[in-house]
Protein backbone atom coordinates (compact mmCIF):
# COMPACT_ATOMS: atom_id res chain seq x y z
CA UNK A 1 0.00 0.00 0.00
CA UNK A 2 2.15 2.85 -1.46
CA UNK A 3 -0.44 5.67 -0.35
CA UNK A 4 0.26 4.38 3.48
CA UNK A 5 4.28 4.15 3.44
CA UNK A 6 5.96 3.98 -0.10
CA UNK A 7 8.93 1.96 -1.00
CA UNK A 8 10.99 -0.58 1.10
CA UNK A 9 8.12 -1.95 3.62
CA UNK A 10 10.68 -2.64 6.32
CA UNK A 11 12.36 0.79 6.29
CA UNK A 12 9.42 3.14 6.56
CA UNK A 13 10.88 6.66 6.33
CA UNK A 14 14.45 5.66 6.12
CA UNK A 15 16.77 4.48 3.47
CA UNK A 16 16.85 0.89 2.37
CA UNK A 17 20.54 0.81 2.17
CA UNK A 18 22.59 -2.30 3.65
CA UNK A 19 23.42 -2.99 7.21
CA UNK A 20 19.84 -0.62 7.51
CA UNK A 21 17.61 -1.19 10.35
CA UNK A 22 14.93 -2.72 9.50
CA UNK A 23 11.34 -4.34 10.83
CA UNK A 24 9.46 -7.73 10.14
CA UNK A 25 7.62 -8.03 7.29
CA UNK A 26 4.33 -8.82 9.63
CA UNK A 27 5.10 -5.61 11.07
CA UNK A 28 4.97 -3.15 8.14
CA UNK A 29 1.95 -1.43 8.02
CA UNK A 30 2.21 -0.85 3.56
CA UNK A 31 1.95 -4.63 3.29
CA UNK A 32 -1.64 -6.16 3.68
CA UNK A 33 -2.75 -9.00 5.19
CA UNK A 34 -4.69 -10.73 3.50
CA UNK A 35 -2.37 -13.01 0.60
CA UNK A 36 -4.28 -12.12 -2.75
CA UNK A 37 -3.50 -13.48 -6.31
CA UNK A 38 -4.16 -11.61 -9.72
CA UNK A 39 -6.37 -13.80 -12.14
CA UNK A 40 -6.27 -13.95 -15.67
CA UNK A 41 -9.51 -14.23 -16.59
CA UNK A 42 -9.27 -17.71 -17.99
CA UNK A 43 -8.49 -18.87 -14.87
CA UNK A 44 -10.71 -16.73 -12.84
CA UNK A 45 -14.03 -18.00 -15.27
CA UNK A 46 -14.21 -21.54 -13.59
CA UNK A 47 -14.22 -20.19 -10.46
CA UNK A 48 -17.06 -17.38 -11.01
CA UNK A 49 -19.42 -19.89 -12.73
CA UNK A 50 -19.09 -22.75 -10.12
CA UNK A 51 -20.50 -19.92 -7.60
CA UNK A 52 -24.26 -20.32 -6.92
CA UNK A 53 -24.95 -17.66 -4.18
CA UNK A 54 -27.16 -14.89 -4.74
CA UNK A 55 -27.37 -13.20 -8.28
CA UNK A 56 -25.55 -10.22 -8.99
CA UNK A 57 -26.75 -6.55 -9.32
CA UNK A 58 -26.99 -5.78 -13.32
CA UNK A 59 -24.51 -3.25 -12.78
CA UNK A 60 -21.74 -5.82 -11.05
CA UNK A 61 -22.28 -7.99 -14.43
CA UNK A 62 -19.30 -8.21 -16.33
CA UNK A 63 -18.27 -9.30 -19.68
CA UNK A 64 -17.74 -12.84 -19.23
CA UNK A 65 -20.11 -14.86 -21.03
CA UNK A 66 -21.48 -16.52 -17.25
CA UNK A 67 -24.32 -15.31 -14.68
CA UNK A 68 -22.25 -13.08 -12.06
CA UNK A 69 -23.31 -14.13 -8.43
CA UNK A 70 -22.54 -13.42 -4.71
CA UNK A 71 -20.80 -16.26 -3.13
CA UNK A 72 -21.76 -19.83 -2.83
CA UNK A 73 -21.04 -22.84 -1.12
CA UNK A 74 -18.35 -23.86 -3.56
CA UNK A 75 -14.71 -24.44 -1.96
CA UNK A 76 -11.43 -23.62 -3.77
CA UNK A 77 -8.08 -24.26 -2.43
CA UNK A 78 -6.02 -21.17 -3.68
CA UNK A 79 -1.85 -21.44 -2.39
CA UNK A 80 0.20 -18.52 -2.62
CA UNK A 81 3.30 -18.46 -2.92
CA UNK A 82 5.26 -15.37 -1.83
CA UNK A 83 9.13 -14.35 -2.72
CA UNK A 84 9.60 -12.26 0.52
CA UNK A 85 13.81 -12.15 -0.45
CA UNK A 86 15.75 -9.08 -0.88
CA UNK A 87 16.28 -8.02 -3.80
CA UNK A 88 18.64 -4.74 -5.14
CA UNK A 89 17.18 -2.07 -6.90
CA UNK A 90 19.63 0.94 -8.77
CA UNK A 91 19.73 3.89 -9.32
CA UNK A 92 21.67 5.59 -12.20
CA UNK A 93 22.53 9.09 -11.61
CA UNK A 94 24.33 11.77 -13.68
CA UNK A 95 24.82 15.29 -13.00
CA UNK A 96 25.56 18.37 -14.92
CA UNK A 97 27.70 20.72 -11.62
CA UNK A 98 25.96 24.23 -12.05
CA UNK A 99 28.53 26.92 -13.13
CA UNK A 100 27.07 29.50 -10.91
CA UNK A 101 24.55 28.32 -8.37
CA UNK A 102 26.00 24.77 -7.88
CA UNK A 103 24.13 23.52 -4.58
CA UNK A 104 20.88 24.47 -6.31
CA UNK A 105 19.31 21.36 -8.37
CA UNK A 106 17.24 20.80 -10.99
CA UNK A 107 16.13 16.87 -10.84
CA UNK A 108 15.04 14.77 -14.27
CA UNK A 109 13.98 11.54 -13.66
CA UNK A 110 11.90 8.40 -15.04
CA UNK A 111 11.76 4.83 -14.31
CA UNK A 112 13.17 2.00 -16.32
CA UNK A 113 11.26 -0.52 -15.32
CA UNK A 114 7.89 -2.23 -16.77
CA UNK A 115 5.59 -4.58 -15.41
CA UNK A 116 6.25 -6.49 -18.82
CA UNK A 117 7.60 -4.94 -22.08
CA UNK A 118 6.70 -1.60 -21.07
CA UNK A 119 6.56 0.02 -24.63
CA UNK A 120 4.72 3.10 -23.18
CA UNK A 121 5.29 2.51 -19.54
CA UNK A 122 7.83 3.30 -18.77
CA UNK A 123 9.90 3.22 -21.90
CA UNK A 124 8.48 6.29 -23.81
CA UNK A 125 9.68 8.60 -20.80
CA UNK A 126 13.35 6.37 -20.55
CA UNK A 127 13.36 7.49 -24.64
CA UNK A 128 13.02 10.86 -23.75
CA UNK A 129 15.17 11.06 -20.71
CA UNK A 130 17.99 9.74 -23.10
CA UNK A 131 17.50 11.68 -25.84
CA UNK A 132 17.24 14.88 -23.42
CA UNK A 133 20.41 13.74 -21.90
CA UNK A 134 22.17 13.35 -24.66
CA UNK A 135 21.55 17.37 -26.11
CA UNK A 136 22.60 18.31 -22.46
CA UNK A 137 25.99 16.53 -22.52
CA UNK A 138 26.36 18.19 -26.00
CA UNK A 139 25.98 21.52 -24.62
CA UNK A 140 27.93 20.92 -22.04
CA UNK A 141 30.89 19.24 -24.08
CA UNK A 142 30.86 22.87 -26.07
CA UNK A 143 31.55 24.01 -22.33
CA UNK A 144 27.59 25.39 -22.08
CA UNK A 145 26.66 24.42 -18.79
CA UNK A 146 23.02 25.45 -16.80
CA UNK A 147 23.75 28.02 -13.92
CA UNK A 148 22.12 25.26 -11.56
CA UNK A 149 23.63 21.81 -10.91
CA UNK A 150 21.10 19.25 -13.22
CA UNK A 151 20.22 15.94 -12.05
CA UNK A 152 19.08 12.98 -13.89
CA UNK A 153 17.89 9.96 -12.54
CA UNK A 154 16.67 6.31 -13.49
CA UNK A 155 14.57 5.04 -10.70
CA UNK A 156 14.30 1.68 -10.79
CA UNK A 157 11.36 -0.78 -8.78
CA UNK A 158 8.73 2.19 -9.53
CA UNK A 159 5.83 -0.40 -10.48
CA UNK A 160 6.88 -1.90 -6.72
CA UNK A 161 5.56 0.92 -4.62
CA UNK A 162 7.50 3.50 -6.16
CA UNK A 163 10.97 1.59 -4.28
CA UNK A 164 13.64 3.37 -6.24
CA UNK A 165 12.60 6.89 -6.01
CA UNK A 166 11.77 6.58 -2.52
CA UNK A 167 14.75 4.81 -1.16
CA UNK A 168 16.91 7.67 -3.20
CA UNK A 169 14.91 10.16 -1.20
CA UNK A 170 15.17 9.00 2.55
CA UNK A 171 18.87 8.67 1.75
CA UNK A 172 19.86 11.53 0.40
CA UNK A 173 16.42 13.89 2.14
CA UNK A 174 18.73 16.73 4.13
CA UNK A 175 20.47 17.43 0.72
CA UNK A 176 17.14 17.07 -0.86
CA UNK A 177 15.36 19.72 1.38
CA UNK A 178 18.18 22.26 1.09
CA UNK A 179 18.97 22.06 -2.29
CA UNK A 180 16.43 21.04 -4.81
CA UNK A 181 14.41 23.39 -6.78
CA UNK A 182 11.91 20.92 -8.42
CA UNK A 183 11.47 17.59 -9.72
CA UNK A 184 10.86 16.94 -13.53
CA UNK A 185 8.77 13.58 -13.60
CA UNK A 186 7.99 11.81 -16.59
CA UNK A 187 6.79 7.99 -16.51
CA UNK A 188 5.48 7.72 -19.90
CA UNK A 189 5.87 10.65 -22.46
CA UNK A 190 3.04 9.09 -25.24
CA UNK A 191 0.33 7.19 -23.68
CA UNK A 192 -1.93 6.96 -25.92
CA UNK A 193 -2.64 6.12 -29.68
CA UNK A 194 -1.90 8.73 -32.23
CA UNK A 195 -3.12 7.16 -34.85
CA UNK A 196 -7.12 7.50 -33.35
CA UNK A 197 -6.31 11.20 -31.78
CA UNK A 198 -7.99 12.92 -34.53
CA UNK A 199 -6.77 16.57 -36.23
CA UNK A 200 -5.83 18.04 -32.57
CA UNK A 201 -3.98 14.82 -31.60
CA UNK A 202 -2.69 13.76 -28.41
CA UNK A 203 -3.61 15.87 -24.99
CA UNK A 204 -0.78 17.43 -23.43
CA UNK A 205 -1.43 16.64 -20.03
CA UNK A 206 0.92 18.01 -17.17
CA UNK A 207 0.69 18.16 -13.43
CA UNK A 208 2.25 20.86 -11.58
CA UNK A 209 2.48 22.19 -8.12
CA UNK A 210 0.43 25.07 -8.39
CA UNK A 211 2.93 28.01 -8.17
CA UNK A 212 5.27 26.57 -10.74
CA UNK A 213 1.95 26.41 -13.14
CA UNK A 214 2.40 29.88 -14.73
CA UNK A 215 6.03 28.62 -15.92
CA UNK A 216 4.96 25.46 -17.98
CA UNK A 217 2.24 27.14 -19.71
CA UNK A 218 4.39 30.35 -20.93
CA UNK A 219 7.03 27.44 -21.83
CA UNK A 220 4.84 25.34 -24.00
CA UNK A 221 4.58 28.76 -26.19
CA UNK A 222 8.04 27.99 -26.95
CA UNK A 223 7.68 24.52 -28.42
CA UNK A 224 6.28 22.85 -31.50
CA UNK A 225 3.52 20.55 -30.96
CA UNK A 226 2.84 17.26 -34.01
CA UNK A 227 0.09 19.15 -35.15
CA UNK A 228 2.49 22.06 -36.57
CA UNK A 229 0.90 24.45 -33.96
CA UNK A 230 2.93 25.83 -30.50
CA UNK A 231 2.55 23.33 -28.04
CA UNK A 232 0.44 26.10 -26.02
CA UNK A 233 -2.19 26.37 -29.14
CA UNK A 234 -2.66 22.56 -29.47
CA UNK A 235 -3.00 22.17 -25.62
CA UNK A 236 -5.77 24.61 -25.75
CA UNK A 237 -7.40 22.94 -28.90
CA UNK A 238 -7.55 19.30 -26.79
CA UNK A 239 -8.38 20.76 -23.68
CA UNK A 240 -11.42 22.19 -25.18
CA UNK A 241 -11.81 19.08 -27.22
CA UNK A 242 -11.48 17.12 -23.97
CA UNK A 243 -13.80 18.90 -22.04
CA UNK A 244 -16.73 19.48 -24.45
CA UNK A 245 -16.28 23.37 -23.90
CA UNK A 246 -17.39 25.97 -26.37
CA UNK A 247 -14.80 28.48 -25.67
CA UNK A 248 -10.78 27.95 -25.29
CA UNK A 249 -9.79 27.69 -21.81
CA UNK A 250 -8.02 30.12 -19.57
CA UNK A 251 -4.31 29.61 -19.14
CA UNK A 252 -4.73 29.11 -15.61
CA UNK A 253 -6.96 25.95 -16.46
CA UNK A 254 -4.61 24.40 -18.60
CA UNK A 255 -2.28 22.81 -15.49
CA UNK A 256 -3.86 20.23 -13.52
CA UNK A 257 -2.65 21.35 -9.94
CA UNK A 258 -4.36 18.57 -7.82
CA UNK A 259 -1.49 15.66 -7.70
CA UNK A 260 -2.13 12.63 -6.16
CA UNK A 261 0.18 9.84 -5.84
CA UNK A 262 1.23 6.91 -8.30
CA UNK A 263 4.33 8.35 -9.72
CA UNK A 264 8.01 8.90 -8.81
CA UNK A 265 7.18 12.58 -7.50
CA UNK A 266 5.40 11.24 -4.46
CA UNK A 267 8.81 11.44 -1.94
CA UNK A 268 10.40 14.33 -3.52
CA UNK A 269 6.62 16.15 -3.08
CA UNK A 270 4.96 13.96 -0.05
CA UNK A 271 8.00 13.58 2.18
CA UNK A 272 10.30 16.21 1.09
CA UNK A 273 8.26 19.28 0.41
CA UNK A 274 9.93 19.90 -2.76
CA UNK A 275 7.95 21.23 -6.32
CA UNK A 276 7.34 18.88 -8.71
CA UNK A 277 5.76 18.50 -12.34
CA UNK A 278 4.69 15.52 -14.02
CA UNK A 279 4.95 15.88 -17.91
CA UNK A 280 3.33 13.67 -20.95
CA UNK A 281 0.83 13.18 -23.56
CA UNK A 282 -2.44 11.13 -22.92
CA UNK A 283 -5.18 9.61 -25.33
CA UNK A 284 -7.05 6.08 -26.07
CA UNK A 285 -4.59 3.58 -23.98
CA UNK A 286 -5.93 0.34 -23.46
CA UNK A 287 -2.24 -1.97 -22.83
CA UNK A 288 -1.79 0.02 -19.66
CA UNK A 289 0.72 -2.79 -18.00
CA UNK A 290 -0.21 -5.48 -20.07
CA UNK A 291 1.60 -7.29 -22.55
CA UNK A 292 0.33 -5.90 -25.36
CA UNK A 293 2.38 -3.02 -24.01
CA UNK A 294 5.17 -2.92 -26.19
CA UNK A 295 7.45 -1.51 -29.46
CA UNK A 296 5.27 -2.60 -31.66
CA UNK A 297 2.04 -0.78 -30.45
CA UNK A 298 4.18 2.12 -29.81
CA UNK A 299 5.47 1.99 -33.28
CA UNK A 300 2.11 1.06 -35.01
CA UNK A 301 -0.35 2.81 -32.96
CA UNK A 302 0.80 4.54 -30.28
CA UNK A 303 3.09 7.06 -31.99
CA UNK A 304 4.62 5.60 -35.37
CA UNK A 305 6.52 9.06 -36.22
CA UNK A 306 7.60 9.37 -32.87
CA UNK A 307 7.13 13.02 -32.87
CA UNK A 308 4.84 13.07 -29.74
CA UNK A 309 8.36 11.75 -27.92
CA UNK A 310 10.29 14.45 -29.41
CA UNK A 311 7.60 17.56 -28.57
CA UNK A 312 7.81 15.55 -24.96
CA UNK A 313 11.55 16.10 -24.78
CA UNK A 314 11.56 19.46 -25.98
CA UNK A 315 9.28 20.75 -23.26
CA UNK A 316 11.22 18.46 -20.55
CA UNK A 317 14.11 19.99 -21.41
CA UNK A 318 13.33 23.72 -21.60
CA UNK A 319 11.27 23.81 -18.43
CA UNK A 320 14.30 21.93 -17.35
CA UNK A 321 16.90 24.76 -18.90
CA UNK A 322 14.69 27.51 -17.64
CA UNK A 323 14.51 26.60 -14.22
CA UNK A 324 18.56 25.53 -14.00
CA UNK A 325 19.08 29.12 -16.11
CA UNK A 326 16.82 31.45 -14.07
CA UNK A 327 18.08 34.76 -12.54
CA UNK A 328 14.86 34.47 -9.99
CA UNK A 329 12.98 31.41 -9.54
CA UNK A 330 9.78 31.84 -11.28
CA UNK A 331 7.50 30.71 -8.92
CA UNK A 332 4.65 32.31 -8.85
CA UNK A 333 2.65 32.42 -5.33
CA UNK A 334 0.02 34.85 -6.09
CA UNK A 335 -1.56 32.05 -8.23
CA UNK A 336 -0.55 29.20 -5.84
CA UNK A 337 -2.87 31.22 -3.21
CA UNK A 338 -5.75 31.37 -5.90
CA UNK A 339 -5.70 27.94 -6.23
CA UNK A 340 -5.44 27.47 -2.48
CA UNK A 341 -8.94 29.23 -2.46
CA UNK A 342 -10.51 27.10 -5.05
CA UNK A 343 -9.60 23.47 -3.57
CA UNK A 344 -10.87 24.93 -0.45
CA UNK A 345 -14.25 25.87 -2.28
CA UNK A 346 -14.48 22.52 -3.63
CA UNK A 347 -14.06 20.84 0.06
CA UNK A 348 -17.10 23.08 1.10
CA UNK A 349 -19.36 22.39 -1.84
CA UNK A 350 -18.42 18.34 -1.63
CA UNK A 351 -18.83 18.53 1.93
CA UNK A 352 -21.82 20.92 3.18
CA UNK A 353 -21.40 21.61 7.22
CA UNK A 354 -22.25 23.61 9.46
CA UNK A 355 -20.08 26.96 10.66
CA UNK A 356 -20.25 25.77 14.05
CA UNK A 357 -18.92 22.49 13.74
CA UNK A 358 -15.98 23.98 12.02
CA UNK A 359 -15.25 27.39 10.51
CA UNK A 360 -13.14 27.67 7.61
CA UNK A 361 -13.46 31.50 7.69
CA UNK A 362 -9.87 32.42 8.83
CA UNK A 363 -8.21 29.99 6.64
CA UNK A 364 -9.71 31.76 3.61
CA UNK A 365 -8.65 35.15 5.07
CA UNK A 366 -4.95 33.66 5.76
CA UNK A 367 -5.20 32.62 1.78
CA UNK A 368 -6.74 35.98 0.64
CA UNK A 369 -3.48 37.47 2.09
CA UNK A 370 -0.96 35.16 1.18
CA UNK A 371 -1.99 35.78 -2.64
CA UNK A 372 -2.07 39.64 -2.24
CA UNK A 373 1.55 39.01 -0.47
CA UNK A 374 2.43 37.22 -3.71
CA UNK A 375 0.56 39.43 -6.36
CA UNK A 376 3.15 42.32 -4.54
CA UNK A 377 6.25 40.68 -4.25
CA UNK A 378 5.79 38.91 -8.31
CA UNK A 379 5.15 43.15 -9.09
CA UNK A 380 8.10 44.72 -7.70
CA UNK A 381 10.22 42.09 -8.70
CA UNK A 382 9.56 42.41 -12.40
CA UNK A 383 9.73 46.20 -11.83
CA UNK A 384 13.21 46.34 -11.06
CA UNK A 385 14.06 43.30 -13.45
CA UNK A 386 13.01 45.40 -15.73
CA UNK A 387 14.62 48.50 -14.35
CA UNK A 388 17.87 46.53 -13.87
CA UNK A 389 18.46 47.22 -10.59
CA UNK A 390 18.99 43.73 -9.12
CA UNK A 391 22.24 42.72 -7.48
CA UNK A 392 23.16 39.19 -7.78
CA UNK A 393 23.32 39.14 -3.85
CA UNK A 394 19.82 40.60 -3.79
CA UNK A 395 18.64 38.14 -6.24
CA UNK A 396 20.41 34.79 -3.96
CA UNK A 397 18.48 35.93 -0.99
CA UNK A 398 15.24 36.04 -2.42
CA UNK A 399 15.34 32.67 -4.23
CA UNK A 400 16.10 31.48 -1.05
CA UNK A 401 13.20 32.82 0.27
CA UNK A 402 10.90 31.63 -2.82
CA UNK A 403 12.32 27.92 -2.05
CA UNK A 404 11.59 28.15 1.83
CA UNK A 405 7.92 28.53 1.13
CA UNK A 406 7.56 25.59 -0.27
CA UNK A 407 9.55 23.88 2.99
CA UNK A 408 6.81 25.97 4.67
CA UNK A 409 3.97 23.41 3.16
CA UNK A 410 5.64 20.04 5.47
CA UNK A 411 4.31 19.37 8.96
CA UNK A 412 6.70 16.70 10.48
CA UNK A 413 3.88 15.07 12.08
CA UNK A 414 2.58 14.31 8.86
CA UNK A 415 -1.29 13.38 7.86
CA UNK A 416 -3.12 11.32 10.87
CA UNK A 417 -3.11 8.35 9.96
CA UNK A 418 -0.12 8.69 7.51
CA UNK A 419 2.99 10.19 8.74
CA UNK A 420 5.14 9.60 5.74
CA UNK A 421 2.89 11.84 4.29
CA UNK A 422 4.03 15.67 5.43
CA UNK A 423 2.65 17.69 3.16
CA UNK A 424 -0.36 20.14 4.34
CA UNK A 425 -1.67 20.89 0.69
CA UNK A 426 -1.15 17.83 -1.39
CA UNK A 427 -1.19 13.88 -1.09
CA UNK A 428 -3.44 11.14 -2.76
CA UNK A 429 -6.60 8.98 -0.94
CA UNK A 430 -6.08 5.87 0.15
CA UNK A 431 -5.89 5.46 -3.61
CA UNK A 432 -3.39 7.51 -6.03
CA UNK A 433 -5.82 9.69 -6.59
CA UNK A 434 -5.49 13.20 -5.79
CA UNK A 435 -6.51 15.02 -2.20
CA UNK A 436 -5.71 18.40 -1.56
CA UNK A 437 -5.83 19.89 2.28
CA UNK A 438 -5.64 15.84 2.81
CA UNK A 439 -5.89 16.41 6.49
CA UNK A 440 -8.49 18.33 6.62
CA UNK A 441 -10.19 16.79 4.04
CA UNK A 442 -10.29 13.54 5.81
CA UNK A 443 -11.37 14.95 9.38
CA UNK A 444 -14.25 16.40 7.23
CA UNK A 445 -15.21 13.24 5.46
CA UNK A 446 -15.25 11.26 8.76
CA UNK A 447 -17.21 14.03 10.48
CA UNK A 448 -14.44 14.50 12.73
CA UNK A 449 -14.84 18.05 13.66
CA UNK A 450 -12.45 17.82 16.12
CA UNK A 451 -9.10 16.89 14.11
CA UNK A 452 -10.88 19.02 11.45
CA UNK A 453 -10.49 22.18 13.64
CA UNK A 454 -6.90 21.26 14.76
CA UNK A 455 -6.30 20.42 10.42
CA UNK A 456 -7.52 24.05 10.16
CA UNK A 457 -5.45 25.58 12.61
CA UNK A 458 -2.22 24.07 10.68
CA UNK A 459 -3.52 25.35 7.52
CA UNK A 460 -3.77 28.64 8.89
CA UNK A 461 -0.83 29.12 10.26
CA UNK A 462 0.85 28.05 7.72
CA UNK A 463 -0.27 30.28 5.16
CA UNK A 464 0.32 33.04 7.38
CA UNK A 465 4.17 32.27 7.56
CA UNK A 466 4.17 32.27 3.92
CA UNK A 467 2.46 35.14 3.92
CA UNK A 468 4.16 37.16 6.20
CA UNK A 469 8.08 35.23 4.74
CA UNK A 470 6.39 36.90 0.97
CA UNK A 471 5.99 40.37 3.03
CA UNK A 472 9.32 40.54 4.12
CA UNK A 473 10.33 39.45 1.10
CA UNK A 474 9.24 42.03 -0.44
CA UNK A 475 10.18 44.60 1.80
CA UNK A 476 13.70 43.58 1.89
CA UNK A 477 14.04 43.67 -2.09
CA UNK A 478 12.45 47.31 -1.92
CA UNK A 479 14.90 47.92 0.73
CA UNK A 480 18.03 47.07 -0.95
CA UNK A 481 17.40 49.23 -4.24
CA UNK A 482 20.87 50.37 -5.68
Amino acid sequence: YDYIVPGDPTTPGWASVPGAQRIAPEEACSLPKIPALPLSWRDAKPLLENMNGPEAPQDWQGALPIRYRFTGAVKVHVKVDMDTSMQAYTVVEARIRGSEVPDEWVLLGNHRDAWVFGGVDPSSGTASMMELTRSLGELKQRDVRPRRTIVVCSWDGEEYALTGSTEWGEQFADDLKKKLVAYLNVDESVAGAATTAGPDGLSFSPSAVASLAPMLVEASKDVRAPSEKSLYEAWRATTMRDSKASTPPFDSALVETRIGSGSDHTVFLNHLGRPVINLGFTGDYGVYHSMYDDHYWMSHIGDPAFEYHIALTRIWGLVALRLANADILPFDFGFNASALERFLRELEQKNKFEPRLLSLKRLHARIAEFEKAGNLLREAVAYDLLSGSASPGKIQRLNEELLQVESNWLDPAGIPGRPWFQHLLYSSRYTYAHLEFPGLAEAVERHDWKLGRQQAVLLERAVEKNARLLGSAQSSWEKNKP
